[in-house]
């Protein structure tokens, strides 16, 4: 490769990748979706993949799923909990999902 390079991309590591059928159309797509060349799209998912974009130390991104999971449960329970404590405090203020009732109509 010479020294005296157009564009960036030019200098850039090349690798030739062969998809399995269908994989081409389905990166085209997702690419097309996200607003990027299919290469950006690539880059892209590597990266999440090892975490870089995600700004987790070289580790899979699905890695931090079970630990996501498990906060959102936590979270469930404590807003059940302040639900009940703020009832315990003004029974009309709150219901159980912990949000104030809605105002009856008059006929």
């Amino acid at each position: 490769m010479t020294t005296d390079a157009k564009f960036p991309s030019d200098a850039a590591e090349k690798f030739v990748v062969r998809f399995p059928d269908g994989m081409r159309d389905r990166i085209a797509d997702a690419a097309k979706q996200s607003g990027r060349s299919m290469n950006a799209e690539i880059i892209q998912r590597l990266e999440s993949t090892f975490g870089e974009s995600a700004g987790l130390p070289g580790g899979d991104v699905l890695a931090s799923l079970p630990a996501l999971k498990e906060l959102d449960a936590q979270i469930g329970t404590m807003a059940k909990r302040v639900a009940r404590l703020s009832a315990q405090l003004d029974p009309s203020a709150v219901t159980p999902a912990g949000r104030r009732p809605a105002a009856k109509k008059s006929k």
